[in-house]
């Protein structure tokens, strides 16, 4: 019998606007990967990725470290459905450890109970990876912090708007600036590129008079939550270039008719505490195949679950 809505975490409602963004990331990733190496559940959608790296081979999500939220399994399908499609994945790809991110804690907990039942061979645990701080309750204004330095700004001279033209010849090197030579490759910013061009994010500059980008900022849309994805600054020009910037986003953020929810994404940087009123948690769970005397035995307790031939990597 399949669970009930209130018993399965991953049965429910989804954001489309942020479901939409998430398959964009995921599928800009899972195409780069080598064909052979990408297991899709249901034939399409929802997809893991057997990694190759040191002698050993891991099972993970495309995007599992540039994403910051992420929608688990196939609409409509339930939690069971997902856990029998992960342990087929695990499986037929022969690897040695599974890493799946971006879990609720519901999630998490869940997976692990049917992967183990499944999985005998395999050890599991899930644990907190990661929070997101969040502000939950959208202010009536914009603070005074992102004012002051809105209007520090404009008094020296740059300008900061919505930009359709997204150019990572300006981008990169303001991003080596502030992060260093080498630190994302171009995946990444083909990534940003794609968000902005399929219509799920915002891109937000800051110029000075010669045009020259100063700032930049990329807000994710949902249908209630806008999430700070990804920002970079020449703070050497002007001090706070960079929260005049986020200012912005934020005025668009009180000044929108459905976003509730600003969310900071992941990390612990202490200005992002400074405006958010809680934190999201996210968790992770890790497996790893303990090798028996008897491989065999694994594969053949693992594979008397597969129910869908239809799973192709």
């Amino acid at each position: 019998m399949a669970p009930e809505a209130g018993t399965d975490p991953f049965i429910g409602p989804r954001d489309l606007r942020e479901q939409f963004a998430n398959d964009v990331v995921r599928e800009h990733f899972a195409k780069r990967a080598p064909a052979e190496a990408v297991y899709r559940q249901d034939g399409d959608g929802y997809c893991l990725i057997a990694q190759q790296g040191s002698g050993a081979r891991g099972l993970t999500v495309p995007a599992a470290n540039e994403a910051d939220f992420m929608f688990h399994g196939n609409p409509g399908r339930t939690g069971e459905d997902l856990a029998e499609f992960i342990a087929d994945a695990a499986v037929r790809s022969g690897v040695d450890h599974l890493r799946l991110p971006l879990l609720s804690q519901g999630q998490a907990a869940f997976l692990r109970a049917q992967l183990g039942r499944r999985l005998p061979e395999w050890v599991f645990g899930e644990g907190l990876a990661s929070v997101s701080p969040v502000t939950r309750a959208r202010p009536v204004t914009v603070p005074d912090s992102f004012r002051r330095a809105m209007r520090k700004a404009a008094q020296a001279g740059y300008n900061i708007e919505l930009s359709s033209r997204f150019d990572t010849a300006e981008l990169v090197p303001l991003h080596e600036m502030r992060w260093g030579k080498g630190s994302r490759g171009s995946s990444f910013f083909e990534m940003l590129s794609r968000l902005l061009s399929e219509g799920c994010a915002e891109y937000i500059v800051a110029r000075d008079d010669n045009g020259t980008l100063v700032g930049a900022q990329v807000d994710i849309l949902g249908s209630s939550t806008r999430h700070f994805y990804y920002c970079v600054n020449n703070s050497a020009v002007l001090a706070g270039i960079g929260t005049a910037v986020m200012g912005f986003s934020w005025k668009r953020f009180v000044e929108s008719d459905g976003e509730e929810i600003y969310s900071f994404g992941r990390g612990a940087e202490p200005y992002k505490y400074r405006y958010a009123d809680g934190v999201r948690a996210w968790f992770e769970l890790r497996g790893f195949y303990v090798r028996g005397a008897c491989p065999r035995g694994r594969m053949q307790s693992a594979a008397g679950s597969v129910r869908d031939p239809s799973l192709g990597g």
